[in-house]
This record gives C-alpha cells, structure tokens and sequence, in this order.
C-alpha cells in the first residue's frame, strides 16, 4: 500500500515540478463578431431595464431582446 501511495505521490510531484502534463491555459476562443448589429444601437435602445438581460441589452437593443423573448 505504501509503495503504491509513493509511486502517486512521486509521479505527481515530478509532474508538479517539470511543468508537463499541465492542463493548457486559455486555449478556448469564441469569435462571434457577425452576431453583432451593423450600426451602433442607440442609447435609449441601450438602457439598463435592471433584469438579468442588461448585459445582452446593452450590446443589441431591447427591440431584439423582445424578439428573443417571443421565441
């Protein structure tokens, strides 16, 4: 049991030290540029209506958010 515990507990420790078998950082990107309106929305289509939507609000109007919630 000791030797088994050493074993994992070795190989973990050289994995820790050498820097390999580390998981890849920030290898996740997500363009989705088209998505975005071709004209600037307004600021009173921008306004915060103080729900959960703002964020979405602020980048693509409310007149769209009220679509999305039809659908």
């Amino acid at each position: 049991m000791a030797s088994f515990f050493g074993g994992i507990v070795g190989q973990e420790v050289l994995k820790a030290c050498s820097g390999k078998f580390s998981p890849i950082k920030q290898w996740f990107y997500f363009d989705a540029l088209e998505c975005l309106p071709t004209e600037p929305v307004s600021e009173a289509e921008a306004a915060p209506l103080n729900c959960r939507y703002d964020g979405q609000i602020a980048v693509f109007g409310k007149s769209v958010q009220r679509e999305a919630n039809k659908g």
